[in-house]
Protein backbone atom coordinates (compact mmCIF):
# COMPACT_ATOMS: atom_id res chain seq x y z
CA UNK A 1 0.00 0.00 0.00
CA UNK A 2 1.37 3.41 -0.83
CA UNK A 3 1.63 5.90 1.98
CA UNK A 4 -0.72 8.53 0.99
CA UNK A 5 -4.40 9.16 1.68
CA UNK A 6 -6.64 7.64 -1.03
CA UNK A 7 -9.44 10.19 -1.22
CA UNK A 8 -12.23 9.64 -3.76
CA UNK A 9 -14.90 12.30 -4.23
CA UNK A 10 -16.65 13.74 -7.28
CA UNK A 11 -19.99 14.70 -8.75
CA UNK A 12 -21.03 16.58 -11.85
CA UNK A 13 -24.30 17.48 -13.53
CA UNK A 14 -25.15 16.51 -17.06
CA UNK A 15 -24.39 20.08 -18.03
CA UNK A 16 -21.60 21.05 -20.40
CA UNK A 17 -18.03 20.42 -19.28
CA UNK A 18 -15.21 22.84 -19.97
CA UNK A 19 -11.68 21.73 -20.82
CA UNK A 20 -9.21 24.09 -19.15
CA UNK A 21 -5.45 24.58 -19.06
CA UNK A 22 -3.08 22.71 -16.79
CA UNK A 23 -2.38 25.13 -13.97
CA UNK A 24 0.72 24.54 -11.90
CA UNK A 25 2.27 25.79 -8.71
CA UNK A 26 3.68 28.92 -10.24
CA UNK A 27 3.51 29.11 -14.03
CA UNK A 28 0.30 29.68 -15.93
CA UNK A 29 -0.68 29.49 -19.55
CA UNK A 30 -3.83 30.14 -21.53
CA UNK A 31 -5.47 27.56 -23.74
CA UNK A 32 -8.71 27.49 -25.65
CA UNK A 33 -11.74 26.25 -23.71
CA UNK A 34 -13.79 23.55 -25.45
CA UNK A 35 -17.37 22.43 -24.90
CA UNK A 36 -17.95 18.76 -24.15
CA UNK A 37 -21.16 16.79 -24.72
CA UNK A 38 -23.68 16.37 -21.91
CA UNK A 39 -24.02 13.19 -19.87
CA UNK A 40 -21.44 10.42 -19.72
CA UNK A 41 -18.22 11.39 -21.45
CA UNK A 42 -14.72 10.23 -22.22
CA UNK A 43 -11.70 12.43 -22.90
CA UNK A 44 -8.43 11.22 -24.38
CA UNK A 45 -5.54 13.51 -23.50
CA UNK A 46 -1.83 13.52 -22.86
CA UNK A 47 0.47 14.84 -20.13
CA UNK A 48 3.60 16.42 -21.60
CA UNK A 49 6.74 17.89 -20.11
CA UNK A 50 5.56 21.27 -21.38
CA UNK A 51 2.53 21.14 -19.08
CA UNK A 52 2.66 23.02 -15.79
CA UNK A 53 3.24 21.22 -12.50
CA UNK A 54 0.36 20.48 -10.17
CA UNK A 55 0.13 22.93 -7.29
CA UNK A 56 -0.15 20.11 -4.73
CA UNK A 57 1.94 17.36 -6.30
CA UNK A 58 4.59 19.85 -7.27
CA UNK A 59 6.81 17.33 -9.06
CA UNK A 60 3.99 16.10 -11.35
CA UNK A 61 2.72 17.54 -14.61
CA UNK A 62 -1.00 18.33 -14.64
CA UNK A 63 -4.04 18.96 -16.83
CA UNK A 64 -7.12 20.59 -15.26
CA UNK A 65 -10.77 20.45 -16.30
CA UNK A 66 -13.49 22.80 -15.09
CA UNK A 67 -17.08 21.62 -14.84
CA UNK A 68 -20.36 22.45 -13.13
CA UNK A 69 -21.54 20.12 -10.37
CA UNK A 70 -25.18 19.58 -9.49
CA UNK A 71 -26.33 19.25 -5.91
CA UNK A 72 -27.23 15.73 -4.88
CA UNK A 73 -25.92 13.92 -7.98
CA UNK A 74 -23.36 11.15 -7.73
CA UNK A 75 -20.76 10.56 -10.42
CA UNK A 76 -17.82 8.27 -10.99
CA UNK A 77 -14.63 9.80 -12.40
CA UNK A 78 -11.89 7.51 -13.70
CA UNK A 79 -8.39 8.33 -14.94
CA UNK A 80 -6.62 5.47 -16.72
CA UNK A 81 -3.18 5.30 -18.29
CA UNK A 82 -0.76 2.65 -19.50
CA UNK A 83 2.13 5.13 -19.28
CA UNK A 84 2.08 6.23 -15.62
CA UNK A 85 0.47 5.92 -12.18
CA UNK A 86 -2.65 8.13 -12.39
CA UNK A 87 -3.60 10.62 -9.68
CA UNK A 88 -6.76 12.73 -9.37
CA UNK A 89 -7.58 15.80 -7.31
CA UNK A 90 -10.78 17.79 -6.89
CA UNK A 91 -11.10 21.48 -6.00
CA UNK A 92 -14.30 23.36 -5.18
CA UNK A 93 -15.33 26.74 -6.58
CA UNK A 94 -13.12 28.52 -4.02
CA UNK A 95 -10.05 26.58 -5.12
CA UNK A 96 -10.03 24.46 -1.94
CA UNK A 97 -8.96 20.86 -2.35
CA UNK A 98 -11.83 18.63 -1.25
CA UNK A 99 -10.65 15.24 -2.53
CA UNK A 100 -7.78 13.33 -4.06
CA UNK A 101 -7.18 9.73 -5.10
CA UNK A 102 -4.35 7.54 -6.32
CA UNK A 103 -5.35 3.91 -6.90
CA UNK A 104 -9.12 4.01 -6.30
CA UNK A 105 -9.66 2.41 -9.71
CA UNK A 106 -7.15 -0.34 -9.05
CA UNK A 107 -3.43 0.25 -9.49
CA UNK A 108 -2.35 2.26 -11.45
CA UNK A 109 -5.73 3.90 -12.17
CA UNK A 110 -7.39 6.63 -10.11
CA UNK A 111 -11.10 6.93 -9.32
CA UNK A 112 -13.23 9.46 -7.46
CA UNK A 113 -16.88 8.82 -6.50
CA UNK A 114 -18.82 11.62 -4.85
CA UNK A 115 -22.29 12.91 -4.08
CA UNK A 116 -22.08 16.70 -4.41
CA UNK A 117 -23.17 18.52 -1.22
CA UNK A 118 -23.82 21.68 -3.25
CA UNK A 119 -23.81 22.88 -6.82
CA UNK A 120 -21.14 25.10 -8.39
CA UNK A 121 -18.07 25.17 -10.61
CA UNK A 122 -15.49 22.57 -9.63
CA UNK A 123 -12.09 21.63 -11.05
CA UNK A 124 -10.72 18.16 -11.63
CA UNK A 125 -6.92 17.92 -11.74
CA UNK A 126 -5.51 15.01 -13.74
CA UNK A 127 -1.91 14.37 -12.74
CA UNK A 128 0.47 11.55 -11.75
CA UNK A 129 1.67 9.98 -8.52
CA UNK A 130 5.28 9.83 -9.70
CA UNK A 131 7.05 13.10 -10.44
CA UNK A 132 7.86 14.14 -14.04
CA UNK A 133 5.81 11.31 -15.59
CA UNK A 134 4.29 11.92 -19.03
CA UNK A 135 2.06 9.99 -21.40
CA UNK A 136 -1.44 9.43 -22.70
CA UNK A 137 -4.49 8.93 -20.49
CA UNK A 138 -8.28 8.67 -20.60
CA UNK A 139 -10.56 10.63 -18.29
CA UNK A 140 -14.17 9.44 -18.01
CA UNK A 141 -17.23 10.73 -16.17
CA UNK A 142 -20.20 8.46 -15.52
CA UNK A 143 -23.55 9.36 -13.95
CA UNK A 144 -24.21 6.56 -11.45
CA UNK A 145 -27.96 7.34 -11.32
CA UNK A 146 -28.37 5.60 -7.97
CA UNK A 147 -26.32 2.55 -9.00
CA UNK A 148 -23.18 1.21 -7.33
CA UNK A 149 -19.76 2.22 -8.74
CA UNK A 150 -18.32 -0.09 -11.38
CA UNK A 151 -16.43 -3.09 -10.06
CA UNK A 152 -12.67 -2.60 -9.99
CA UNK A 153 -11.05 -5.18 -12.28
CA UNK A 154 -8.16 -7.26 -11.03
CA UNK A 155 -5.18 -6.64 -13.21
CA UNK A 156 -1.48 -7.34 -13.44
CA UNK A 157 0.14 -4.13 -14.61
CA UNK A 158 3.67 -3.45 -15.72
CA UNK A 159 4.81 -0.04 -16.82
CA UNK A 160 6.37 0.01 -20.29
CA UNK A 161 10.14 0.44 -20.39
CA UNK A 162 11.21 4.08 -20.65
CA UNK A 163 12.17 5.27 -24.10
CA UNK A 164 15.91 5.51 -24.77
CA UNK A 165 17.35 8.90 -23.95
CA UNK A 166 18.41 10.88 -26.98
CA UNK A 167 20.27 14.11 -27.44
CA UNK A 168 17.52 16.66 -27.39
CA UNK A 169 19.33 19.88 -28.25
CA UNK A 170 20.67 21.27 -31.49
CA UNK A 171 21.60 24.56 -29.84
CA UNK A 172 25.15 25.85 -30.13
CA UNK A 173 26.87 24.81 -26.90
CA UNK A 174 28.38 27.38 -24.55
CA UNK A 175 31.62 26.11 -23.05
CA UNK A 176 31.99 26.55 -19.30
CA UNK A 177 35.68 26.84 -18.50
CA UNK A 178 36.66 25.70 -15.02
CA UNK A 179 38.79 28.04 -12.92
CA UNK A 180 41.55 27.00 -10.51
CA UNK A 181 38.89 25.89 -8.01
CA UNK A 182 37.33 23.67 -10.70
CA UNK A 183 34.26 25.93 -10.70
CA UNK A 184 32.39 27.94 -13.34
CA UNK A 185 29.53 30.44 -13.27
CA UNK A 186 27.46 32.03 -16.03
CA UNK A 187 24.91 34.86 -15.97
CA UNK A 188 22.54 34.33 -18.89
CA UNK A 189 19.00 34.75 -20.15
CA UNK A 190 16.32 32.56 -21.74
CA UNK A 191 14.68 34.29 -24.72
CA UNK A 192 11.95 33.44 -27.22
CA UNK A 193 14.61 32.95 -29.89
CA UNK A 194 16.38 30.11 -28.05
CA UNK A 195 16.30 26.57 -29.42
CA UNK A 196 13.85 24.10 -27.90
CA UNK A 197 15.06 21.06 -25.98
CA UNK A 198 13.32 17.90 -27.28
CA UNK A 199 11.38 20.26 -29.50
CA UNK A 200 9.43 21.78 -26.61
CA UNK A 201 11.53 23.67 -24.04
CA UNK A 202 13.34 26.95 -24.55
CA UNK A 203 16.84 26.42 -23.20
CA UNK A 204 20.51 27.24 -23.13
CA UNK A 205 23.04 24.44 -23.68
CA UNK A 206 26.37 24.33 -21.82
CA UNK A 207 29.29 21.92 -21.77
CA UNK A 208 31.56 21.20 -18.83
CA UNK A 209 34.44 18.73 -18.50
CA UNK A 210 34.09 16.27 -15.62
CA UNK A 211 36.45 13.64 -14.23
CA UNK A 212 35.43 10.10 -13.37
CA UNK A 213 34.84 9.57 -9.65
CA UNK A 214 34.51 13.27 -8.80
CA UNK A 215 31.20 14.74 -7.62
CA UNK A 216 29.87 18.03 -8.96
CA UNK A 217 27.11 20.39 -7.86
CA UNK A 218 25.17 22.23 -10.57
CA UNK A 219 22.84 25.09 -9.55
CA UNK A 220 20.33 26.84 -11.83
CA UNK A 221 18.59 29.83 -10.20
CA UNK A 222 16.23 32.54 -11.44
CA UNK A 223 13.90 35.19 -10.07
CA UNK A 224 11.93 35.18 -13.33
CA UNK A 225 10.85 31.53 -13.64
CA UNK A 226 10.79 28.09 -12.04
CA UNK A 227 14.19 26.67 -13.01
CA UNK A 228 14.72 23.17 -14.42
CA UNK A 229 17.92 21.25 -15.21
CA UNK A 230 18.91 18.28 -17.35
CA UNK A 231 22.35 16.65 -17.35
CA UNK A 232 23.60 14.51 -20.25
CA UNK A 233 26.74 12.36 -20.12
CA UNK A 234 29.38 12.32 -22.90
CA UNK A 235 27.28 9.74 -24.81
CA UNK A 236 24.22 11.99 -24.79
CA UNK A 237 22.27 10.00 -22.18
CA UNK A 238 20.21 11.96 -19.66
CA UNK A 239 21.74 10.89 -16.35
CA UNK A 240 19.89 13.28 -14.06
CA UNK A 241 17.28 16.05 -13.98
CA UNK A 242 15.85 18.27 -11.28
CA UNK A 243 13.07 20.76 -10.66
CA UNK A 244 13.23 22.08 -7.08
CA UNK A 245 16.30 21.81 -4.87
CA UNK A 246 14.28 21.36 -1.67
CA UNK A 247 14.89 24.95 -0.57
CA UNK A 248 13.25 26.99 -3.35
CA UNK A 249 12.00 26.79 -6.95
CA UNK A 250 15.62 26.78 -8.14
CA UNK A 251 17.05 23.50 -9.42
CA UNK A 252 20.12 21.58 -8.35
CA UNK A 253 21.89 18.43 -9.49
CA UNK A 254 24.61 16.70 -7.48
CA UNK A 255 26.29 14.10 -9.64
CA UNK A 256 29.30 11.80 -9.32
CA UNK A 257 30.74 11.35 -12.80
CA UNK A 258 30.80 7.74 -14.03
CA UNK A 259 33.28 8.57 -16.75
CA UNK A 260 35.68 11.31 -17.77
CA UNK A 261 34.49 13.53 -20.59
CA UNK A 262 32.47 16.54 -21.66
CA UNK A 263 28.99 16.64 -20.12
CA UNK A 264 26.06 18.70 -21.42
CA UNK A 265 23.98 20.88 -19.10
CA UNK A 266 20.53 22.01 -20.27
CA UNK A 267 19.19 25.07 -18.41
CA UNK A 268 15.48 25.57 -18.99
CA UNK A 269 12.24 26.33 -17.12
CA UNK A 270 9.67 24.00 -15.61
CA UNK A 271 6.96 24.72 -18.17
CA UNK A 272 9.48 25.18 -20.95
CA UNK A 273 8.05 28.37 -22.38
CA UNK A 274 9.26 30.88 -19.79
CA UNK A 275 11.92 33.49 -20.41
CA UNK A 276 14.10 35.62 -18.15
CA UNK A 277 17.49 35.97 -16.54
CA UNK A 278 19.21 33.22 -14.60
CA UNK A 279 22.50 32.11 -13.07
CA UNK A 280 24.12 28.75 -13.76
CA UNK A 281 27.03 27.52 -11.64
CA UNK A 282 29.11 24.34 -11.48
CA UNK A 283 31.51 23.52 -8.68
CA UNK A 284 32.95 20.50 -6.88
CA UNK A 285 30.35 19.03 -4.54
CA UNK A 286 31.08 19.31 -0.85
CA UNK A 287 31.63 16.20 1.20
CA UNK A 288 28.14 16.65 2.64
CA UNK A 289 26.57 17.04 -0.82
CA UNK A 290 28.38 13.95 -2.08
CA UNK A 291 27.28 11.95 0.93
CA UNK A 292 23.67 13.07 0.47
CA UNK A 293 23.69 12.14 -3.21
CA UNK A 294 25.11 8.68 -2.46
CA UNK A 295 22.48 8.08 0.23
CA UNK A 296 19.60 9.17 -2.02
CA UNK A 297 20.82 6.76 -4.67
CA UNK A 298 20.59 3.91 -2.15
CA UNK A 299 17.15 5.04 -0.98
CA UNK A 300 15.94 5.02 -4.60
CA UNK A 301 17.04 1.39 -4.77
CA UNK A 302 15.32 0.32 -1.51
CA UNK A 303 12.37 -1.31 -3.25
CA UNK A 304 14.50 -4.02 -4.84
CA UNK A 305 17.05 -4.27 -2.03
CA UNK A 306 17.27 -7.24 0.32
CA UNK A 307 15.98 -6.83 3.91
CA UNK A 308 19.58 -6.70 5.11
CA UNK A 309 20.46 -3.98 2.59
CA UNK A 310 17.31 -2.04 3.55
CA UNK A 311 18.33 -2.14 7.20
CA UNK A 312 21.84 -0.94 6.35
CA UNK A 313 20.46 1.96 4.28
CA UNK A 314 18.24 3.02 7.19
CA UNK A 315 21.29 2.93 9.46
CA UNK A 316 23.16 5.22 7.04
CA UNK A 317 20.17 7.56 6.84
CA UNK A 318 19.99 7.86 10.63
CA UNK A 319 23.67 8.75 10.81
CA UNK A 320 23.31 11.25 7.96
CA UNK A 321 20.41 13.03 9.70
CA UNK A 322 22.21 12.99 13.05
CA UNK A 323 25.23 14.68 11.47
CA UNK A 324 23.03 17.54 10.22
CA UNK A 325 21.81 18.32 13.73
CA UNK A 326 19.32 21.21 13.80
CA UNK A 327 19.88 22.05 10.13
CA UNK A 328 17.38 19.48 8.87
CA UNK A 329 15.27 20.76 5.98
CA UNK A 330 12.58 19.86 3.48
CA UNK A 331 14.73 17.45 1.46
CA UNK A 332 15.52 15.58 4.67
CA UNK A 333 11.87 15.04 5.62
CA UNK A 334 11.22 13.95 2.03
CA UNK A 335 14.02 11.40 2.40
CA UNK A 336 12.53 10.05 5.63
CA UNK A 337 9.06 9.77 4.11
CA UNK A 338 10.42 8.02 1.02
CA UNK A 339 12.09 5.44 3.24
CA UNK A 340 8.86 4.89 5.20
CA UNK A 341 6.82 4.60 2.00
CA UNK A 342 9.15 2.13 0.31
CA UNK A 343 9.52 -0.10 3.36
CA UNK A 344 5.74 -0.11 3.83
CA UNK A 345 5.21 -1.19 0.22
CA UNK A 346 7.72 -4.02 0.63
CA UNK A 347 5.99 -4.97 3.93
CA UNK A 348 9.18 -4.60 5.92
CA UNK A 349 7.22 -3.07 8.79
CA UNK A 350 9.74 -3.91 11.49
CA UNK A 351 12.62 -2.02 9.86
CA UNK A 352 10.27 0.83 8.89
CA UNK A 353 9.03 1.18 12.47
CA UNK A 354 12.59 1.21 13.80
CA UNK A 355 13.48 3.89 11.24
CA UNK A 356 10.60 6.14 12.29
CA UNK A 357 11.54 5.68 15.96
CA UNK A 358 15.05 6.89 15.13
CA UNK A 359 13.96 9.68 12.78
CA UNK A 360 11.28 11.34 14.95
CA UNK A 361 13.52 12.74 17.74
CA UNK A 362 16.04 13.96 15.16
CA UNK A 363 13.44 16.07 13.35
CA UNK A 364 11.96 17.28 16.65
CA UNK A 365 15.14 19.27 17.28
CA UNK A 366 15.16 20.97 13.85
CA UNK A 367 15.51 24.76 14.02
CA UNK A 368 12.79 25.18 11.35
CA UNK A 369 9.47 24.82 13.23
CA UNK A 370 7.65 23.47 10.16
CA UNK A 371 10.20 20.67 9.90
CA UNK A 372 10.16 20.02 13.65
CA UNK A 373 6.38 19.61 13.52
CA UNK A 374 6.82 16.62 11.19
CA UNK A 375 8.31 14.62 14.05
CA UNK A 376 4.80 13.91 15.35
CA UNK A 377 3.86 12.49 11.97
CA UNK A 378 6.91 10.23 11.97
CA UNK A 379 6.07 9.06 15.51
CA UNK A 380 2.56 8.18 14.36
CA UNK A 381 3.82 6.26 11.34
CA UNK A 382 6.20 4.32 13.56
CA UNK A 383 3.37 3.57 15.97
CA UNK A 384 1.20 2.26 13.13
CA UNK A 385 3.95 0.13 11.61
CA UNK A 386 4.59 -1.42 15.02
CA UNK A 387 0.96 -2.37 15.68
CA UNK A 388 1.24 -6.10 15.00
CA UNK A 389 0.96 -7.91 18.34
CA UNK A 390 0.29 -4.65 20.23
CA UNK A 391 -2.84 -3.13 21.72
CA UNK A 392 -4.58 -0.12 20.14
CA UNK A 393 -5.92 2.87 22.05
CA UNK A 394 -9.20 3.88 20.38
CA UNK A 395 -11.47 6.23 22.31
CA UNK A 396 -14.05 8.77 21.25
CA UNK A 397 -17.67 9.72 20.79
CA UNK A 398 -19.59 7.72 18.19
CA UNK A 399 -21.90 9.42 15.71
CA UNK A 400 -24.70 7.88 17.73
CA UNK A 401 -23.57 9.97 20.72
CA UNK A 402 -22.12 7.12 22.78
CA UNK A 403 -18.74 7.04 24.49
CA UNK A 404 -16.51 4.38 22.95
CA UNK A 405 -13.43 2.69 24.39
CA UNK A 406 -11.91 -0.22 22.48
CA UNK A 407 -10.75 -1.82 25.73
CA UNK A 408 -14.40 -2.50 26.60
CA UNK A 409 -14.56 -4.96 23.67
CA UNK A 410 -11.74 -7.15 24.97
CA UNK A 411 -12.79 -10.78 24.54
CA UNK A 412 -14.25 -10.07 21.10
CA UNK A 413 -12.64 -9.98 17.65
CA UNK A 414 -12.82 -6.36 16.48
CA UNK A 415 -12.28 -4.71 13.11
CA UNK A 416 -11.11 -1.09 13.38
CA UNK A 417 -11.87 0.40 9.96
CA UNK A 418 -10.34 3.79 9.06
CA UNK A 419 -12.57 4.96 6.21
CA UNK A 420 -14.61 7.77 4.63
CA UNK A 421 -17.73 7.98 2.49
CA UNK A 422 -15.77 9.75 -0.28
CA UNK A 423 -13.20 6.92 -0.48
CA UNK A 424 -14.11 4.57 -3.35
CA UNK A 425 -12.17 1.53 -2.08
CA UNK A 426 -13.58 2.09 1.43
CA UNK A 427 -17.18 2.10 0.16
CA UNK A 428 -16.37 -0.86 -2.08
CA UNK A 429 -15.27 -2.90 0.95
CA UNK A 430 -18.53 -2.33 2.88
CA UNK A 431 -20.42 -5.31 1.33
CA UNK A 432 -17.56 -7.62 2.40
CA UNK A 433 -17.62 -6.24 5.96
CA UNK A 434 -21.42 -6.56 6.09
CA UNK A 435 -21.22 -10.17 4.99
CA UNK A 436 -18.62 -10.92 7.66
CA UNK A 437 -20.65 -9.06 10.31
CA UNK A 438 -23.83 -11.00 9.49
CA UNK A 439 -21.94 -14.30 9.65
CA UNK A 440 -19.86 -13.77 12.77
CA UNK A 441 -21.40 -11.03 14.93
CA UNK A 442 -23.26 -13.60 17.01
CA UNK A 443 -19.93 -15.35 17.63
CA UNK A 444 -18.21 -12.21 18.95
CA UNK A 445 -17.21 -10.15 15.90
CA UNK A 446 -17.58 -6.36 16.20
CA UNK A 447 -16.74 -3.43 13.92
CA UNK A 448 -15.92 0.17 14.80
CA UNK A 449 -15.34 2.70 12.05
CA UNK A 450 -13.03 5.71 12.34
CA UNK A 451 -14.38 8.17 9.78
CA UNK A 452 -12.20 10.81 8.09
CA UNK A 453 -15.15 12.45 6.34
CA UNK A 454 -15.21 16.19 5.73
CA UNK A 455 -18.59 16.65 7.43
CA UNK A 456 -20.55 14.83 10.12
CA UNK A 457 -23.91 15.33 8.38
CA UNK A 458 -22.79 13.56 5.22
CA UNK A 459 -21.47 10.68 7.30
CA UNK A 460 -24.72 10.29 9.23
CA UNK A 461 -26.79 10.34 6.02
CA UNK A 462 -24.57 7.70 4.42
CA UNK A 463 -24.68 5.40 7.47
CA UNK A 464 -28.48 5.70 7.60
CA UNK A 465 -28.89 5.07 3.87
CA UNK A 466 -26.57 2.05 3.86
CA UNK A 467 -28.01 0.78 7.17
CA UNK A 468 -24.59 0.00 8.59
CA UNK A 469 -25.11 -2.19 11.67
CA UNK A 470 -21.92 -0.93 13.38
CA UNK A 471 -21.02 2.49 14.73
CA UNK A 472 -18.31 4.97 13.74
CA UNK A 473 -16.24 7.60 15.48
CA UNK A 474 -16.03 10.87 13.55
CA UNK A 475 -12.35 11.86 13.35
CA UNK A 476 -12.69 14.43 10.56
CA UNK A 477 -12.90 17.49 12.84
CA UNK A 478 -9.96 16.58 15.07
CA UNK A 479 -7.24 19.20 15.32
CA UNK A 480 -4.16 18.42 13.28
CA UNK A 481 -1.96 16.02 15.17
CA UNK A 482 -4.64 15.19 17.75
CA UNK A 483 -6.94 12.77 15.91
CA UNK A 484 -6.94 8.99 16.07
CA UNK A 485 -5.69 8.77 12.48
CA UNK A 486 -2.87 11.22 13.29
CA UNK A 487 -1.93 9.25 16.40
CA UNK A 488 -1.38 6.17 14.24
CA UNK A 489 0.10 8.00 11.25
CA UNK A 490 -2.67 6.84 8.91
CA UNK A 491 -1.84 8.45 5.58
CA UNK A 492 -3.78 6.06 3.35
CA UNK A 493 -7.29 4.70 3.58
CA UNK A 494 -8.85 2.21 3.70
CA UNK A 495 -6.74 1.05 6.63
CA UNK A 496 -8.29 -1.97 8.35
CA UNK A 497 -6.95 -3.41 11.60
CA UNK A 498 -8.21 -6.70 13.04
CA UNK A 499 -7.84 -7.19 16.77
CA UNK A 500 -7.98 -10.57 18.52
CA UNK A 501 -9.86 -11.55 21.66
CA UNK A 502 -6.79 -10.72 23.75
CA UNK A 503 -6.92 -7.10 22.56
CA UNK A 504 -3.80 -7.39 20.41
CA UNK A 505 -3.55 -6.62 16.70
CA UNK A 506 -3.73 -9.65 14.41
CA UNK A 507 -3.41 -7.82 11.09
CA UNK A 508 -3.15 -4.30 9.67
CA UNK A 509 -4.26 -5.46 6.22
CA UNK A 510 -7.64 -6.99 7.12
CA UNK A 511 -9.58 -6.39 3.90
CA UNK A 512 -11.22 -8.50 1.24
CA UNK A 513 -10.24 -12.16 1.23
CA UNK A 514 -7.73 -11.60 4.03
CA UNK A 515 -10.48 -10.44 6.40
CA UNK A 516 -12.56 -13.49 5.53
CA UNK A 517 -9.60 -15.83 6.07
CA UNK A 518 -8.72 -14.30 9.43
CA UNK A 519 -12.29 -14.42 10.72
CA UNK A 520 -12.70 -18.03 9.60
CA UNK A 521 -9.50 -18.76 11.50
CA UNK A 522 -10.52 -16.90 14.65
CA UNK A 523 -14.26 -17.58 14.79
CA UNK A 524 -14.94 -20.43 12.36
CA UNK A 525 -16.51 -23.59 13.62
CA UNK A 526 -13.92 -26.18 14.61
Amino acid sequence: MKLRLMMAMLAVTAASMMLASATGAGEKKTVEKKKVAKGDLSINDELKDTDNKDKRRTQSFCKTYKFKMGEGKTYQIDMKSKDFDSYLRLEDSDGKEVAFDDDGGGFPDARMVYKAPKGGDYTICATTFGGNSTGKFTLTVKDLQGKEPDAIPKQEFKFPPPPPFKKGSDAKPIVLEADKAQSAEKQDELTNTDAKYNGSKLHKLYTFAMEKGKAYRIDHSSKDFDAYLYLEDPDGNVVDQNDDNGESLDSRIIYAADKTGVYRIIATSLGGNRTGKFTLSVRPASAEDSKAAALRKKVNQLYSASPEAQKETVKEAVQFLQDKGKKLGRTDIQLAMQIAQTLDITKNDKVAAEAMKEFAPLFAQASDPTIAAQSKLLEGIGRRLNLAGSEMDIKGKTIGGKDFDLKNLKGKVVLVDFWATWCGPCVGEIPNIKKAYEKYNKDGFEVIGVSLDFGLDNLKKFVAKEQLPWDSIYDGDAKRGEGIADHYGVLSIPFAVLIGRDGRVLSTRARGEELTRLLDEQLGKK
